[in-house]
């Protein structure tokens, strides 16, 4: 249990989202969670999200988009407690964030891993020449070498 939320694989693949899409920031009184990502292509899987947003936290997130941008803001004080009681920053956090100590190590961190790849993963058939068929990839991006480091440790083991 973190808080009064039972922390389970659902929560664990959004806040692998949060890793690698989100951001928190307090305003004044406002409390902002926010989680940024392609318009057409991660729709779908925005939705779903928020549909565990509300399960969980009885909120429903908004969406707005922005160019090619989709985003889903969640503007409820006990959702950013949450985020921010597992040791996530308020405010930038992409050269500095890593997976929490006590959730690197926890039995979920394979749905972090999902969560992480579902936002700054990829996967793509490499078509050189030096290959005789295509050959398919699968990485990640990410500015943080913590992250990077964590991630690179976890699929290894």
């Amino acid at each position: 249990m973190i808080s009064n939320i039972n922390f389970n694989k659902e929560l664990a693949e959004l806040i692998g989202v949060f890793i690698g899409d989100g951001f928190i920031g307090k305003y004044d009184s406002h409390y902002h969670v926010e989680f940024v990502g392609n318009k057409i292509f991660d729709k779908a899987y925005y939705y779903f999200l928020a549909n565990i947003i509300t399960k969980h936290f009885n909120v429903k997130p908004r969406f707005k988009i922005e160019n090619n941008a989709l985003r889903m803001l969640v503007t409820y004080k006990e959702f950013f407690n949450f985020i921010k009681n597992l040791g996530f920053p308020v405010g930038i956090k992409n050269k500095s964030v890593r997976i929490p100590a006590h959730l690197y190590k926890s039995n979920l961190i394979k749905y972090i891993i999902r969560g992480i790849f579902s936002s700054d993963g990829f996967l793509f058939l490499d078509k050189r020449k030096i290959y005789k068929n295509h050959y398919a990839r699968i990485g990640f991006c990410t500015k943080s070498k913590g992250l990077f480091k964590q991630v690179k440790k976890i699929l290894n083991q």
